[in-house]
């Protein structure tokens, strides 16, 4: 089977980029969507002037745009959702797989990634499961995600109001995406193995900003519905006890999450 890693990127992050494809494996190839915001148009690392590497520059704006540009030039049977600031090697790469190739029905995929200095930066289920029924407390993140690109590509997007860089929602569209992918009848899975590093902090694992928390409180109207209030209320706890954060205004700041993903017509 054939592998592309997708990795979006922004302005100078591209030389960031550059750091991300390892030596040239057969069958794995590297897709760089790189959004451009200005005027300058840095010149092209030469490490990504491979056979092996694709580059397709955008002036859209947000996170999930780019990932979609990316997930449009993909070609291979499997796609792997990277970022600028992770490190892989061949293992984890042939991991991802020969785990699509020992689970033929497998559609879409989520695994684990530690931080550089190889801790794990959330607490992962140690058992594999079904993604249509995640044990409580599970989350999604973008880099450990992957999926048979004909299961995806023309039928599923990223929700271009949600991630970074969109206009309210800073986070939540690789929850939605696979939350998409299950609804869709889609054969989703999740594998207790480690497949990448992360160089930085991930979104999850900082103090929120008002976009990510607004982002958490769209997804919590997503999928609770007209039951959203009490679990707005927990989350706003949870805020407040964990990251010292005023429990009135991040259960205002929630709310308004869910208002704008229902206005929005984000389900």
């Amino acid at each position: 089977m054939t592998l592309d890693v997708l990795i979006s990127t922004i302005d100078r992050g591209i030389f960031s980029a550059a750091r991300v494809p390892i030596e040239p494996i057969d069958g794995v190839r590297w897709i760089v969507s790189w959004q451009m915001t200005g005027d300058e148009s840095p010149e092209l690392p030469p490490a990504l002037r491979r056979p092996d590497v694709l580059v397709d520059t955008t002036r859209e704006r947000g996170l999930s745009r780019n990932r979609n540009n990316a997930l449009r030039l993909a070609t291979a049977d499997i796609c792997l959702i990277a970022d600028d600031d992770v490190t892989y090697t061949r293992d984890g790469l042939m991991t991802v797989i020969d785990t699509f190739e020992r689970h033929p029905s497998l559609q879409l995929a989520t695994f684990q990634f530690t931080t550089s200095e190889g801790n794990t930066p959330k607490a992962y289920p140690t058992v594999s499961f079904d993604l249509a029924r995640p044990p409580r407390g599970y989350y999604v993140s973008s880099i450990e995600t992957a999926f048979r690109r004909d299961a995806v590509q023309g039928r599923l997007a990223y929700c271009e109001l949600m991630g970074a860089g969109a206009p309210v929602l800073h986070a939540g569209e690789d929850e939605l995406l696979v939350r998409h992918a299950v609804k869709a009848g889609l054969r989703c899975r999740y594998f207790p193995v480690v497949i990448v590093a992360h160089l930085g902090t991930s979104t999850g694992s900082r103090k929120p900003t008002e976009g990510v928390i607004m982002a958490r409180g769209a997804m919590i109207g997503i999928t609770r519905g007209r039951s959203r209030f009490p679990y707005c209320l927990a989350e706003a706890w949870r805020l407040h006890r964990f990251h010292d954060l005023p429990l009135l205004r991040s259960l205002t700041t929630l709310l308004r999450g869910a208002r704008y993903a229902r206005r929005h017509g984000i389900d």
